[in-house]
C-alpha cells in the first residue's frame, strides 16, 4: 500500500488510536518492512479487527489461548481484561509484540494479493462477491487493481463501533487508496442507515437486498408444524441470541441470570443462541 500520514485517517477529536480492521494492520506493516517503525506509534489498548477475530492489544486471556488450541492453529489473541486498561497506551514490550505483529500481516497481504492477481488473470470473472471483506484485503486489493468491481454481502451484525465497516468521514479522501468492496449489500435498510451514519460510506454504495437465508427460515418456521406440546412462536417472546467468542463466559454469565429472572416473573419465552460458527468447539457451554 502506498504511504501516507496516518494523522490523515483520524479525527482529531478521537483519542482512541483505533486501527480500524486488517488493512490497517497491513499499511503499517508496509511502512515498518521499509524501516519506518514510527507508524506503530500512537496504537493504544483499543479493539482491532484481525484475522477473524476482535482483538485488544494488551493482557492475554487463558480461555481464549485455550481456544485457539482447539482451531488447530495459534491466533495470537490478545485482550484487555479491564474496560479502564482501554485507551492506556502500549507498554514497550507489547510494542515490540504490535510492531512484529504488522510486519507479518503485510507479508501475509502481499502474498495473498499475488495469489489472487494470478488466480483472477486465470479465470477473468466479471465480479468478484464476497463476504468478510475486512479479512480478505489481500483479495480485495487483488480485485481493485484488476478493475474488477468488489462487492461484499453482509454476514451479520453491524453496529456503529465495528472497526472492519465504520471508517471516520476524514477517511473518505483517501477511499481510493483503501481495498474495500465497491459496494456491500446488506440485510436492509436498517443496516444501510448504520453503515453510512459516519459519512464515509455513500448511499450508492451500499445497497439494501434482504437475506435469502433468513426469507428461507422465515418461510420455513411459518410452514412446519411443531410438536405436540411446543408452544408455537406466536404464543410466546421469540428472542434470539448472538455470540462473539471473546465474549463468551460474560455471554454465558449473563444468559443464565436473565433465564433465572425470567423463570421467577413467569416470562414464557422460547431463547435461541445462534453460536458463531468460531465457537463450534464450544457449543456445549452455552447449552448448560
Amino acid at each position: 500500500p502506498t504511504p501516507f500520514p496516518y494523522t490523515t485517517l483520524f479525527r482529531s477529536d478521537d483519542p482512541r488510536g483505533l486501527l480500524h480492521d486488517d488493512g490497517d494492520v497491513v499499511r503499517r506493516g508496509a511502512h515498518i518492512l521499509r524501516g519506518d517503525v514510527s507508524a506503530a506509534q500512537g496504537v493504544d489498548r483499543s479493539a482491532i479487527c484481525a484475522q477473524q477475530s476482535l482483538c485488544f492489544v494488551g493482557v492475554r486471556v487463558a480461555e481464549d489461548e485455550t481456544f485457539a488450541a482447539a482451531q488447530g492453529k495459534i491466533l495470537g489473541y490478545t485482550f484487555c481484561q479491564k474496560m479502564e486498561e482501554m485507551g492506556q497506551p502500549l507498554n514497550v514490550n507489547e510494542c515490540q509484540e504490535f510492531v512484529g505483529f504488522c510486519a507479518r500481516r503485510a507479508k501475509m497481504f502481499r502474498r495473498s494479493m499475488a495469489w489472487y492477481r494470478r488466480l483472477f488473470e486465470d479465470v477473468s470473472p466479471r465480479v468478484f462477491v464476497l463476504m468478510n471483506a475486512y479479512n480478505r484485503h489481500g483479495a480485495v486489493a487483488a480485485a481493485i487493481r484488476a478493475n474488477i468491481p468488489v462487492v461484499e454481502f453482509q454476514h451479520g451484525v453491524i453496529h456503529r463501533d465495528h472497526p472492519g465497516y465504520i471508517w471516520p468521514s476524514d477517511a473518505r479522501k483517501i477511499r481510493q487508496r483503501l481495498a474495500l468492496p465497491n459496494c456491500i449489500a446488506t440485510y436492509g435498510d436498517f443496516w444501510s442507515k448504520v453503515l453510512t451514519s459516519s459519512g464515509f460510506w455513500r448511499p450508492e454504495e451500499i445497497r439494501s437486498v434482504g437475506s435469502a437465508r433468513m426469507d428461507w427460515l422465515r418461510q420455513r418456521a411459518t410452514d412446519e408444524p411443531r410438536s405436540t406440546g411446543e408452544p408455537r412462536s406466536t404464543d410466546v417472546l421469540n428472542i434470539v441470541f448472538t455470540t462473539q467468542h471473546p465474549t463468551r463466559a460474560r455471554a454465558i454469565a449473563l444468559l443464565h441470570e436473565f433465564l433465572s429472572l425470567a423463570r421467577d416473573k413467569g416470562l414464557a419465552l422460547h431463547l435461541t443462541i445462534k453460536v458463531h460458527s468460531m465457537e463450534a468447539p464450544f457449543i456445549a457451554e452455552y447449552e448448560r
